[in-house]
């Protein structure tokens, strides 16, 4: 006589052949894809029973961020290299695994920043999605601890305009 299945993933599958039910178990990682049978039981009662299943790939891990961002902000105006002007406007950005100052020196080709370097957080996260800062922590910043020459630095490099690098937006 043919089987009857029903089968639901982390569930039991009841599966019925002739006069015998059976109860399959399927973990919540398996998927029944079918449960195959066609005999009558023989005399001891056994009847032999393939569930066919397969396993259900977990799912691939989340990339860790990077715990540090190391921003350039762009300035007005240049008064020396350990005081900033405002507001200043995002520029750049790169992620890293350790507190980099030195992070986006190569990428920056305009005359005038602050760079800073941010933890990686919620906190850094608003403040780049509203693109101006307009003073010290002002919106509000995540910095690194230790000041000039480990948190921020001023960029200031000689340029034969002092048109302003276009912000791109973060």
């Amino acid at each position: 006589m043919p089987s009857h299945s029903t089968a639901v993933r982390g569930h039991l599958a009841l599966v019925g052949i002739a006069t015998a039910f059976f109860l399959v178990a399927l973990g919540s990682s398996a998927e029944a894809t079918g449960v195959y049978g066609s005999a009558s039981a023989a005399p001891t009662g056994v009847l032999a029973v393939a569930v066919h299943a397969h396993r259900t790939p977990a799912p691939s891990p989340t990339p860790t961020p990077h715990p540090y961002v190391t921003v350039a902000w762009t300035m007005p105006s240049y008064v020396n290299t350990t005081t900033a002007t405002w507001p200043q406007h995002y520029a750049a950005k790169a992620e890293t695994d350790i507190p980099s100052l030195g992070a986006l020196d190569k990428t920056l080709t305009g005359c005038l920043y602050q760079v800073d370097v941010y933890k990686n957080d919620a906190t850094t996260a608003a403040l780049l999605a509203g693109g101006v800062l307009n003073g010290p922590n002002n919106p509000r910043e995540s910095l690194v601890s230790g000041g000039w020459g480990w948190a921020y630095k001023i960029v200031h490099k000689d340029c034969s305009t002092s048109t302003p690098t276009p912000t791109p937006t973060p």
